[in-house]
């Protein structure tokens, strides 16, 4: 009698997410998909979407795969949408420093998108990753799959950066659905006059944080991974929070009710009421409802 053959390293159908099987930050978010496949894991703890053009500069894959290698080595997880060009950058260099990453996808897994980087899709599952489609397994790419992935992924990241983007892009909606969410926004500031980096250009006007180098996104952040323990926050309510963070929960107490409001009412930058909320969030002090508003808890 022969050896039973194993079980394959890439089963036909993923595992199908939906109900309470779904990622939490998911809950409450307005147009999230109701159901998701997932080839591979989803990993805990706190992530950064990183994204941007498929028609990438050199130096702009070179800056996401070094971005995406720094995060990793600091013990966050890199998520991003499986594209060609800064997405496929992001991925390798999460996987280059140790690190999981996550593929928040338009086409299932039997029909990837695109097709040349289906290699890659495998070899992120084989360290531990994860291929999360909004479409079934035997599905393709259909109008709406794209923005419907661009939110499933900001709403996965505790913050999400843009290297490399026209004005009008598929990264700049995942910023739009971030901003949206209550998540920080950064944007690799460009040349005003060079074609491919003016949607990061835009962005910075809109209020988005500096990502000149890793550094910037890892200072930013560095609440999340405070005491060593990647997504576990101080409370608050001991008198844990920043000084910006206190500030965000005075204006809210105040009545404040958008992101403008509190800006207003705390005297602290656009940007600078992002990362709070995304810190307070986090540390269960603030929750943001599926309009976008965010509330004391």
């Amino acid at each position: 009698m022969g050896v039973p053959a194993p079980p394959p390293l890439f089963p036909e159908l993923g595992t199908p997410l939906e109900g309470r099987s779904l990622p939490a930050r998911l809950a409450g978010v307005a147009g999230a998909p109701r159901r998701l496949h997932l080839h591979g894991s989803l990993a805990g703890g706190p992530a950064v979407a990183i994204v941007g053009a498929r028609r990438a500069s050199f130096a702009g894959r070179v800056f996401a795969r070094h971005l995406g290698r720094a995060l990793a080595r600091e013990g966050l997880h890199v998520v991003s949408g499986g594209a060609e060009g800064i997405d496929t950058a992001a991925h390798e260099g999460a996987m280059a420093g140790g690190g999981t990453t996550t593929i928040v996808a338009p086409g299932g897994w039997e029909r990837p998108f695109p097709a040349v980087n289906a290699e890659l899709f495998r070899r992120v599952v084989r360290c531990g990753g994860g291929y999360l489609s909004v479409r079934s397994p035997a599905d393709g790419v259909v109008r709406g799959a794209f923005l419907r992935r661009n939110l499933v992924l900001a709403a996965l990241a505790s913050a999400l950066v843009i290297v490399e983007a026209r004005d009008h892009s598929g990264a700049r909606h995942a910023a739009r659905c971030a901003r949206k969410l209550g998540r920080p926004v950064f944007a690799v500031p460009h040349a005003p006059w060079a074609a491919g980096g003016r949607g990061c250009v835009l962005e910075l006007r809109e209020g988005a944080c500096v990502a000149a180098r890793a550094s910037d996104v890892l200072e930013a952040l560095a609440g999340i991974l405070r005491d060593g323990s990647p997504g576990t926050l101080p409370d608050p309510a001991r008198g844990a929070a920043t000084e910006a963070g206190l500030r965000v929960l005075s204006a809210l107490d105040r009545g404040a009710r958008d992101a403008d409001a509190i800006a207003t009412g705390s005297g602290l930058a656009h940007g600078a009421v992002q990362l709070a909320l995304v810190e307070l969030t986090l540390a269960g002090a603030v929750t943001i409802d599926a309009a976008g508003i965010p509330r004391r808890t």
